[in-house]
């Protein structure tokens, strides 16, 4: 799973689970590119998958939830 990790001076620096793949200028992304956005590459370009994203961000949320309580 590719993912933007952080956004710096414009470029997304992408990786795949904790392995650095490449920067790319953050408006080369097609959607709408943010921390923690789950990409896909089609046909060399980027694109955020909104649904993959969504499951990330509560898999991640259910961790902290847990890891409080």
């Amino acid at each position: 799973m590719f993912f933007i990790d952080r956004i710096e001076e414009g470029l997304g620096v992408i990786f795949e689970n904790d392995k650095f793949i490449e920067n790319v200028r953050i408006e080369e992304i097609k959607g709408n590119a943010r921390e923690g956005a789950v990409i896909v590459r089609i046909d060399n370009c980027w694109i955020v998958d909104e649904e993959a994203t969504a499951e990330r961000n509560e898999k991640m949320r259910k961790r902290l939830d847990r890891l409080f309580k």
